[in-house]
């Protein structure tokens, strides 16, 4: 096993999906999330457990990693922290609205930001990502060799990438072109719509349907079942503001009732 760990400290959606993909390519063992129950231990401060977590793996991207980052660089004096971000604010921001679109509401957002609609309340989204970024900048400014940013809109890559985790570059000469993962242009509606339906989402599968997907026919067809089954009212129980689920039963009045 490498003794050295490369922590992702990005937020999501700045390319920790892309730099996951590339660590495993790259034969580290690597650890997404846990979001939600290392979002809540590491709000409150709590991360003892997320330490013991980190000794068994060797590289980490997306939450709880970027919230941790001071005690982990405590705990692991030969880690690593690569920064992953976008061009600017509000190319992640538009990111961040996607990603809500076809996901809804998390509880994992609301513990990191303090909102869960980056649409409706931006402001959250946009001061937390920009504070994490100069924070874990300035803690970083004295210690060279332990910091890296990397932006793949900007043209970093494979080079990039070997130079931020301490690899030579023809250790791995069969490395693959490094292209971006989850890529938000490729999108699968019905894909979607099954998960939010699945995770009891109504409402929000009934708006992305509505205004996102590209043939709303289709997509609201294949709700159908779904609303004769369950139905708009009982949906309330999912905390969407009232206004929309008004907008909803508007939307689907004429089609189901």
């Amino acid at each position: 096993m490498r003794q050295q760990k490369i922590f992702c400290v990005g937020l999501g959606k700045t390319g920790t999906t892309t730099f996951g993909a590339c660590m495993q390519e790259l034969g580290f063992r690597h650890l997404t999330g846990p979001y939600l129950s290392g979002a809540y231990l590491a709000k409150r401060r709590m991360p003892a457990a997320l330490i013991e977590l980190a000794r068994d793996f060797q590289s980490f991207d997306d939450y709880p990693w970027p919230l941790v980052y001071q005690e982990l660089h405590e705990e692991f004096p030969n880690a690593r922290f690569v920064l992953t971000r976008r061009t600017n604010t509000e190319v992640w921001l538009e990111s961040m609205r996607k990603h809500h679109d076809r996901y809804g509401p998390t509880e994992t957002w609301e513990l990191v930001f303090g909102a869960r609609d980056p649409h409706s309340t931006p402001d959250p989204f946009v001061e937390f990502y920009e504070r994490h970024n100069d924070a874990v900048r300035r803690f970083f400014a004295d210690k060279p060799g332990r910091f890296s940013e990397l932006c793949w809109e900007e043209g970093d890559g494979w080079d990039e990438l070997f130079s931020s985790v301490g690899i030579a570059r023809d250790s791995r000469p069969d490395a693959a072109p490094l292209r971006a993962s989850n890529d938000s242009s490729q999108v699968d509606d019905e894909r979607i719509l099954g998960r939010l339906a699945k995770r009891g989402q109504l409402p929000h599968a009934l708006w992305y349907a509505s205004t996102k997907s590209a043939d709303h026919e289709k997509a609201l067809g294949y709700l159908d079942h779904e609303v004769i089954n369950t139905g708009i009212e009982p949906c309330r129980r999912f905390s969407f503001p009232k206004r929309v689920l008004r907008s909803l039963r508007r939307r689907v009045k004429n089609r189901f009732d």
